[in-house]
C-alpha cells in the first residue's frame, strides 16, 4: 500500500521500488536523502489534488 500512496503523492518516484526501504523512498521523494541508483532530485513535487484534477503544489 505504501508504493500507491507514495507515488500518488510523489508522481516522480521510481517505479521500481522492490526491495527498498519505504522510509528511504519517502525521504528520496522529498529530496532528504540519495537513494542507490536515482539521482537525488532537485525540485520536487507533490500531487495532493484528487485524481484528474490538477492540484500540483511545487516546492
Amino acid at each position: 500500500m505504501w508504493k500507491q500512496g507514495l507515488t500518488r503523492l510523489f508522481p516522480e518516484t521510481p517505479a521500481a521500488l522492490d526491495g527498498l526501504d519505504p522510509w528511504a523512498v519517502l525521504l528520496w521523494s522529498a529530496g532528504r536523502r540519495d537513494l542507490p541508483g536515482h539521482p537525488r532530485p532537485e525540485r520536487w513535487r507533490w500531487r495532493g489534488a484528487p485524481p484528474g484534477e490538477d492540484g500540483d503544489v511545487a516546492s
